[in-house]
């Protein structure tokens, strides 16, 4: 039984939790309407080769982009998902390559798409445990059916999850939810990928519409390499020129924590910091 099942009924029946639910829901309101969604790029396909490559956009994991491992293609397929672009609200995780980038809330404006409060990868490969007796594709289909939220409405589900699990609030980035879901997702040893919010388009927004990014200092190396070593033509600036000179780069020669610096300029964002 996912997370947010029944969510009303239980917090009402706890009169402790429903005061905390109470006092946290105005601030979870804000941090939900204004929650960037992160993406983190370049394992797969280097960051600087994507735009090489004339790729204007986040790809999604369709086979033909080469942009994501069989391994996401097959987790889409054992959860029952389309193929597509995924983001964390608020968290960006460094297995996944060293740029981070946030996008505003507006990015998800006209697309389709769904969210789930849980990393459906890190479930499909098992680094998410459960209390649930197996992980065959029926399962999680299932599992993935029962939580799904729709794109539309994934942030008014994302502010009752923050205001009824996390307390302080903060606790979403710094800590672990202060109560348990129905089938042990929050308990140790699991990580924050089994309480994080996975929002999925099913087509990428264009790299500039990012409001932030952070590299690691090798891979921003490399992207001030590629960009002097395509000038532009004429007036015209390269996508990579116009992501570097108009993009805030929250650490200008990047930093080895890429990850934790866009967590904590989204932090501030939404007044959590």
């Amino acid at each position: 039984m996912p997370a947010l099942t029944d969510l009303d009924s239980r917090i009402a029946s706890d009169p402790s939790w429903q005061s905390i639910y109470e006092r946290n829901l105005l601030h979870a309101e804000y941090a939900a309407a204004n929650m960037h969604l992160v993406h983190v790029s370049g394992h797969f396909m280097a960051f600087e080769e994507l735009f090489a490559s004339g790729c204007l956009e986040i790809p999604t994991s369709d086979a033909s982009t080469g942009y994501c491992s069989e391994t996401a293609r097959a987790s889409e397929q054992a959860h029952g998902l389309k193929s597509s672009a995924y983001f964390y609200a608020g968290r960006a995780c460094p297995e996944f390559g060293p740029v981070a980038l946030a996008f505003p809330p507006e990015c998800e404006k006209d697309r389709k798409g769904s969210a789930t409060p849980y990393d459906t990868g890190g479930l499909f490969c098992g680094c998410i445990r459960w209390s649930l007796p197996d992980y065959d594709p029926a399962t999680l289909a299932k599992f993935t059916e029962e939580s799904i939220f729709d794109l539309k409405n994934w942030r008014v589900d994302f502010k009752k999850y923050l205001a009824a699990f996390f307390h302080p609030l903060q606790a979403y980035w710094s800590g672990r939810p202060w109560q348990d879901d129905p089938d042990g997702l929050f308990q140790a040893p699991n990580s924050w990928r089994a309480w994080v919010f996975e929002v999925r388009f099913d087509k990428g927004p264009d790299w500039l519409s990012a409001s932030a990014w952070c590299a690691r200092p090798d891979q921003a190396d490399l992207l001030y390499e590629a960009a002097e070593q395509h000038p532009p033509l004429g007036s015209q600036h390269s996508h990579l020129q116009l992501f570097i000179e108009t993009v805030l780069e929250l650490m200008p020669g990047g930093s080895p924590y890429y990850c934790e610096e866009i967590e904590d300029w989204v932090r501030r964002e939404v007044r959590l910091s």
